[in-house]
Formats: C-alpha cells, sequence, structure tokens
C-alpha cells in the first residue's frame, strides 16, 4: 500500500512529529508513506534523516486568523492554491498513491484531486480551528463540510475533537489518539530519584501564543517563587507573533527574571524533560495535547487546564491534576512542593497509562486497519 500524506507546513510542531510517527510505524507494517510538503524546512531535513520520500511545491492552508486583513490574504492564499492545483494533480498522478491522507483541517486541496482522481481521501483532523487558534476558513464551514462528507474516512484525535469540531459532520469518525514513542524506547525511571520540593522545575512547552497558556503559567509560578526561590519554569517553544516579547516583560515586571529559563524551541524531545519534573498544560483548548502523551512517556506528571481533549488524557489524582483558574493552578503546583514524593508516583502512573495506550504500535495498527476499511469498503462519492 502507498499513502500519500499532505502537510500544511515545514517546522517540527506536534502535527508533523505525529506524522513522522505515523510513516514510521506503518512502514514497519508494509505501508510506503509519501510526503508531500509546501516547502523546506525542519520537517523535510527531518524526513531525509529517517529516509522517507517527500516531494516539495508551493501550497497553502484554507484557513485565515480572526484578526486584521487576515481575511483578505486568506482570499489571495485560496487563489494560490487554484494555481497550484494543476502541478500538485500531476505530482499525485506520478505518485499514484493507494490513499491520499490530509494531516490537517486547513489543507482542502488533497481532498479535491483525490475526488477528482477517484482516489480513496483520508482526513485527519487535529485542531478546533477557532478555540485553539482562532482561525476560520476562508470560504466558510459550509464549504468546507461539503468537502469534508465527501472524503472517504475521517480520523479525529481526541473524543472532545470529535464532538466539538465534528460535531456537525454526517460521515462516522474514527477517533484515534496519536501514538508519541515505540514500546522499545519507552525510557526506564529512576524510581529512587529524590526531589528537592523547594527546587522543583516545572516546565510549559509549546509555540508562544496566547492560546497555549504561557501567561497564566508565569502568573502562578510567581506566587511559587515568592515562597521558594530556588524553584524554575522552564519555557519551551518558539513565537511566531512576537508573543515571546510580551511575555519576557511580563517576567521582568513580576521581577523573576532569574527564575524563568525562556529556553526557544528544542528538537530534542529527550532532552526537554529531562529539563523538568512537573509539565503544565495552560492550554484550554488542546486537541489532544502531544506534550501530555510525551510527559506521561517520559515519567513526568502533568497539570494541565480542565478543557479540550485534557480530561481525557490525565486522570486527576493519578497522574497528574487538573485546574480551571490561576488559583487553582497555583494550588496544584503547590501539592508538589509540598509532597515531592509525588512527583515520581504520578510520573509512574502516567508512564502505565501511557505505554498502554499512546505508543506508535498502537497508533499505527489502528489507522492502518482503518485504511484496509476504507480501500476495501469505500470509494469516493
Amino acid at each position: 500500500m502507498k499513502v500519500l500524506f499532505l502537510t500544511h507546513y515545514t517546522k517540527l510542531y506536534g502535527a508533523n512529529r505525529s506524522l513522522i510517527n505515523l510513516i514510521e510505524g506503518l512502514k514497519v507494517i508494509g505501508v510506503e508513506g509519501i510526503v508531500l510538503s509546501p516547502g523546506y524546512g525542519d520537517l523535510t531535513e527531518e524526513l531525509q534523516k529517517k529516509g522517507i520520500q517527500f516531494k516539495v511545491t508551493s501550497f497553502y492552508t484554507e484557513l485565515y486568523y480572526m484578526r486584521g486583513f487576515s481575511r483578505i490574504k486568506g482570499l489571495h492564499r485560496h487563489f494560490l492554491n487554484k494555481l497550484a492545483y494543476p502541478k500538485i494533480k500531476e505530482i499525485v498522478e506520478d505518485i499514484n498513491p493507494d490513499i491520499i491522507h490530509t494531516n490537517t483541517s486547513g489543507l482542502h486541496i488533497g481532498c479535491h484531486i483525490a475526488y477528482e482522481l477517484k482516489i480513496p481521501h483520508i482526513w485527519h483532523i487535529r485542531e478546533f480551528g477557532e478555540l485553539d487558534y482562532r482561525q476560520k476558513f476562508n470560504l466558510g464551514r459550509r464549504n468546507y463540510l461539503k468537502w469534508l462528507n465527501r472524503s472517504d474516512g475521517i480520523i479525529a484525535i481526541s473524543n472532545a475533537i470529535r464532538k466539538v469540531a465534528l460535531a456537525d459532520v454526517t460521515h462516522k469518525v474514527e477517533v484515534i489518539y496519536n501514538g508519541t514513542i515505540f514500546k522499545a524506547e519507552i525510557p526506564e525511571l529512576n524510581k529512587d530519584q529524590v526531589i528537592n520540593g523547594e527546587a522543583i522545575n516545572f516546565g510549559i512547552i509549546g509555540s508562544l501564543q496566547p492560546e497555549k497558556g504561557q501567561e497564566v503559567a508565569i502568573l502562578s509560578f510567581q506566587k511559587i517563587q515568592k515562597e521558594f526561590p530556588a524553584s524554575k519554569l522552564k519555557i519551551f517553544g518558539d513565537s511566531a507573533v512576537g508573543y515571546d516579547v510580551y511575555l519576557k516583560d511580563l517576567v521582568e515586571e513580576l521581577k523573576i527574571k532569574k527564575s524563568v529559563e525562556f529556553c526557544g524551541y528544542v528538537p530534542d524531545t529527550k532532552s526537554i524533560y529531562n529539563e523538568v519534573d512537573v509539565v503544565l498544560m495552560c492550554s484550554k483548548n488542546e486537541g489532544m495535547g502531544r506534550v501530555t502523551v510525551e510527559a506521561m512517556t517520559y515519567g513526568k506528571p502533568v497539570i494541565g487546564y480542565k478543557g479540550g481533549a485534557t480530561p481525557e488524557l490525565i486522570e486527576d489524582g493519578t497522574n497528574g491534576f487538573l485546574f480551571l483558574s490561576e488559583t487553582e493552578l497555583y494550588a496544584m503546583m503547590r501539592k508538589f512542593v509540598d509532597n515531592p514524593s509525588l512527583i515520581n508516583q504520578m510520573g509512574g502512573n502516567g508512564q502505565k497509562i501511557a505505554s498502554s495506550k499512546f505508543t506508535i504500535e498502537d497508533y499505527c495498527k489502528r489507522v492502518y486497519e482503518y485504511y484496509i476499511a476504507i480501500v476495501g469498503g469505500t470509494s469516493s462519492s
């Protein structure tokens, strides 16, 4: 089986990292994956390192941000996609895939070409859109739903995505959680590790933008730092909209600069989790939360916002805590300060959950079975 995957960006953030995991896992069971990327970047470098085939040509998402003149830019990108259509169609015909798999709700061109060429199409929905990224579709949701319902299969990365982002979809939606690590690569935990409760390293991981909640993390951490000056907050991720400037100014204003470290974008996942004891997931509308699952895999407890798909991953009081306000976040952070033994205990619980539910093997097995069901029993309609 040959599958052509379409991705909408060239960075190695969650969606693309999950895509690479999927291609690697499917390769083990005999599926050839080829990626069509809109440009060169961190993604194509990683694909080359891993020996994964890829093609590059210019195309754009069918989304615009809900601010300024972005709607005009969105319509301009839609026009550019129309110009790109013949080239992409030519690439698809040359590859001749058994399935076209679009890796995000924002890309529509893959579904259009699959429909024209009568190739089965899978749409992988990973985001809420308006809730998590404040984005809308260039030609409106009605047009998006028309094409979504023409797709042969739809995968949602969580029940929250299925219930909210796909509530008005007529197709049956398959919920398949991302896998983040192969079983053989799950690290062995040091159960005898002693953590100083007064010097805990908290970490928040993700692109720097208001929707990810770094501001709430900083404000809650400020209270911890005043009581326990040896504690640290490590912020991982880069900023495409200059939001880092605002966050750094806030840290200066709160006089906690020595205790907050802006680490930037770090591609090596393992090194991130080696630096933190407790992970904060402050996004209110996380489609799944790859960071949450990664933290669990590396034996780190997570304090997560009680919204989006995060409550599907965190069992409150077992592998972390859930919060609804800045005050509650501080209280949950304080629980780890007062009882540092909870870090190893909850981290171990989280790793057991991750190893039973979120491995790449399980992820790919379910996607492959879905492919077989689609190719064997469905045609474009």
